[in-house]
């Protein structure tokens, strides 16, 4: 059950799991069946996993965080809070093309704005903030 208040952007200690319907992502994600105790996790790399963390509406969530952020601070900005380190001078021209791509997507498309957070210009940054995050390595612990 997602929080509709200003609860719903707090971090959870414990989450409530129905073995009957589970949480998608958690499935997607290979979660361990809880009948068991698990010590170790298996590590996969599936089509349903890139499509969750493009389209679940908790991962869209932080990439609309970080794209505000990088509206007022820089792409550069957004790619060090994101990696750790700062970008090389071709990773930035390839994240400011996607920008100016994704700026005239919405631009020209003002329905599919809306759906990201309002203005095309949000919506370009929530995207870019999407790209960040799903980089191998900001979702890969090694």
């Amino acid at each position: 059950m997602v929080a509709q208040n200003e609860d719903r952007n707090r971090r959870g200690l414990y989450v409530f799991i129905k073995r009957t319907s589970p949480y998608p992502s958690f499935m997607a994600f290979d979660a361990t069946p809880r009948e068991v105790c698990s010590t170790r996790r298996s590590r996969t790399n599936t089509p349903l996993q890139a499509l969750t963390l493009l389209n679940d509406r908790a991962y869209l969530e932080p990439a609309s965080a970080l794209g505000v952020r990088m509206a007022s601070k820089g792409v550069a900005y957004g790619f060090r809070s994101a990696t750790g380190r700062k970008p090389s001078p071709t990773e930035l021209n390839v994240l400011n093309r996607a920008l100016s791509t994704f700026k005239t997507k919405y631009g020209s498309r003002p329905e599919l704005a809306k759906a990201l957070g309002g203005t095309p210009n949000t919506a370009a940054y929530t995207m870019l903030g999407n790209v960040i995050l799903n980089l191998d390595e900001t979702i890969t612990k090694e």
